[in-house]
């Protein structure tokens, strides 16, 4: 409490600066401030998560917690990665349950990743989870997914998966399917994958699949744009 006093202080002092950072996301999050740090920047927190905010020197810069946050303040010579998150669970007492977590990493070189999950069971028999993840490399490399998936109580059910990726000297890829089951047996799905490589050739192919019948299409280009074979 102590800390987080002297560190809104130093905050009103440096009102007149840009803020480095506003934490606007309700789940965990990560503030990596990379030495040298900018004069007065300021890390603004607007919602009450955990946050973790690592900086070279304390002087230079200044938290500002707008709604009641867990904010440690770290300030490691070579921090080579910091963590936040958050876990959440909630019931209801009729047989109606929650849950959910969230988490951050980030490092002084640029690499950062993040996830957040949700699931959920009640009473009825329904229930359903979500999931999201994406990573950020310090030399421009990315990646990013998400998955979803619930049940009714009456034996519907249904999936969707999406993934991709992207290189940091080119190139990229990406996936997404989905599948669904009804109360009746019958069930149906697809699934698509698109694929660039860093000399422009690509691949787009989709494959679907109604109660035991499976059609598969793909094809591949290259740079200019002109169909050519599959290898």
């Amino acid at each position: 409490m102590y800390l987080l006093k002297i560190i809104s202080k130093l905050a009103v002092l440096a009102a007149v600066a840009i803020p480095f950072a506003d934490i606007s996301s309700a789940h965990a999050a990560v503030v990596v401030v990379p030495p040298p740090a900018p004069p007065a920047a300021t890390v603004v927190v607007r919602k009450p998560a955990p946050v973790v905010v690592a900086v070279p020197a304390p002087p230079a810069t200044a938290v500002v917690v707008r709604k009641p946050a867990p904010v440690i303040v770290s300030t490691p010579t070579h921090p080579s990665a910091v963590y936040a998150r958050t876990r959440n669970f909630s019931a209801d007492g009729n047989g109606n349950r929650s849950a959910s977590r969230s988490g951050s990493a980030g490092t002084i070189y640029g690499g950062s990743a993040h996830y957040q999950a949700n699931a959920y069971r009640n009473a009825d028999g329904s229930a359903g989870r979500s999931a999201t993840a994406s990573v950020q490399g310090a030399n421009g490399g990315r990646a990013s997914r998400t998955a979803n998936g619930y049940r009714d109580g009456a034996g519907n059910a249904g999936y969707n998966y999406n993934a991709s990726v992207e290189g940091a000297n080119g190139g990229s890829a990406s996936r997404s399917s989905n599948f669904a089951k009804t109360d009746d047996g019958s069930y149906s799905g697809s699934r698509s994958t698109e694929m660039t490589g860093r000399n422009g050739n690509s691949y787009s192919g989709s494959t679907e699949v109604s109660n035991g019948t499976l059609t598969h299409t793909g094809s591949c280009t290259n740079a200019s744009g002109e169909v050519v074979s599959c290898r």
